[in-house]
């Protein structure tokens, strides 16, 4: 109770500091807001001859009339809908011009919550030693790599189109560091560009880059060894649906995998023993395929089974598979060859008081992550068969393994893994 009469006092004071902000006058603000033009345009639900409307259209079609759908501009080039647009900004900040005073006070609150200078936790990959940085009065954040800078996405933004827009993801660098790829985007609209760093192996590298692989990228890359990338696509609609391999030897593309049905996005990554991954998924179901060493033939783990939901870590020969199914909602562990992929063998059985969610595997350990008892829970195995322990105290999610080994030659081999705890 007393911490109630607190909040409640506290609120009264912000209340009453920022009462000046809140007043109703509105003096020399736009009275008349835009409104858009009427157009009918008819728009088709269901089948459709000679379209792609899904495994099970609904039939007869129906047709309904959409008088705004002139609106629609997926390049966000159209004069007449960003004359709009503008015009409906500038009659909003005209009618809540008279609470600039507010937005102050609350982005200098939220702003007092937030930790300007930051860093995340230094990892191991191949021989060099990864982390990132956000630092105080910089907008975008930094890349180190053995206490050397290799990427600031400030200096990346200066050269933007719009640099307030600036979205870098997926830096990666390839298994020996030979190589650093970043996505790159300041659409807004989540279309990237492929960058290469120059390479820093030796002072002769220095100079000679990659050209950028341009077009409609997802976002999703990953090496498969120093010369070949992996990257998926989108369609017309911006699903991801296609993956394919650079080969930045030759600078050449092949295409490695397509999914037409629109229900799936695709996706691809590389595991900590080195296998790459190629993913296909919807809402409710998944479909999963690995790479084999020096063979561009995608296996396939098990086919997709409406409902069924499942994902794969690799350790060795063996894939661990976590994964619904067979009647039950929460998902169990099981195992198998990647010689025999969809021949799955149960380890640890679905239970009611217990949610698996994913799974990874190093040479040393396999770690499972999910739910039980209403907290995160994080258990480990060191044979990977047997003796699944709980770890104590985890009560936060999110994991990821870093390798701890300066062999770089014993790719896989783990002694530390990763919890990340965040609110």
């Amino acid at each position: 109770r007393r911490q109630q009469e607190a909040d409640h006092t506290c609120m009264k004071r912000f209340v009453l500091a920022a009462g000046a902000a809140v007043g109703p006058s509105t003096a020399g603000a736009l009275q008349s807001p835009p409104v858009a033009r009427r157009e009918p345009h008819s728009v088709k639900f269901g089948y459709v001859e000679s379209e792609n409307r899904g495994a099970n259209p609904m039939r007869p079609c129906k047709t309904l009339v959409d008088n705004y759908f002139w609106l629609r501009d997926d390049k966000r080039e159209a004069p007449e809908v960003l004359d709009l647009l503008k015009a409906e900004n500038e009659f909003c900040e005209s009618q809540t011009a008279h609470l600039g005073d507010l937005r102050k006070v609350l982005y200098n609150e939220l702003l007092s919550h937030v930790r300007a200078d930051d860093e995340t936790v230094p990892y191991d990959y191949g021989p060099y030693c990864y982390s990132s940085k956000t630092v105080k009065g910089k907008a975008y954040r930094e890349y180190w790599r053995n206490g050397e800078k290799y990427l600031d996405v400030n200096e990346v933004a200066k050269d933007m189109r719009k640099p307030s827009m600036c979205d870098v993801c997926s830096v990666s660098p390839s298994p020996r560091g030979s190589e650093i790829a970043y996505c790159v985007d300041d659409s807004g609209y989540e279309t990237y560009d492929i960058k290469f760093l120059p390479p820093r192996t030796t002072k002769d590298d220095e100079s000679r880059t990659h050209p950028a692989i341009s077009g409609n990228v997802s976002g999703s890359v990953c090496w498969r060894d120093e010369s070949r990338l992996l990257y998926a696509t989108h369609d017309e609609a911006h699903r991801p649906y296609r993956v394919y391999q650079r080969d930045l030897r030759s600078g050449e593309d092949s295409l490695l995998f397509e999914d037409l049905d629109d229900l799936f996005n695709v996706n691809c990554w590389r595991d900590v023993d080195g296998t790459v991954f190629v993913e296909s998924s919807s809402k409710e179901t998944t479909e999963v395929y690995f790479m084999k060493e020096d063979d561009d033939k995608l296996e396939l783990v098990k086919k997709r089974e409406p409902g069924v939901e499942y994902v794969v870590a690799s350790r060795g020969q063996k894939l661990y598979v976590v994964a619904n199914g067979d009647g039950h909602d929460n998902r169990a562990l099981y195992v198998a060859s990647k010689d025999a992929p969809g021949d799955w063998r149960l380890l640890l059985p679905s239970s009611d008081e217990r949610s698996l969610s994913e799974v990874h595997a190093t040479k040393d350990f396999v770690v499972l992550t999910g739910r039980e008892g209403g907290y995160t829970r994080v258990w480990v195995s060191v044979d990977g068969e047997t003796a699944f322990d709980l770890v104590p105290s985890i009560f936060g999610g999110g994991s990821s393994a870093d390798d701890e080994d300066d062999d770089d030659d014993d790719e896989g081999k783990n002694q530390a893994y990763e919890v990340v705890l965040s609110s």
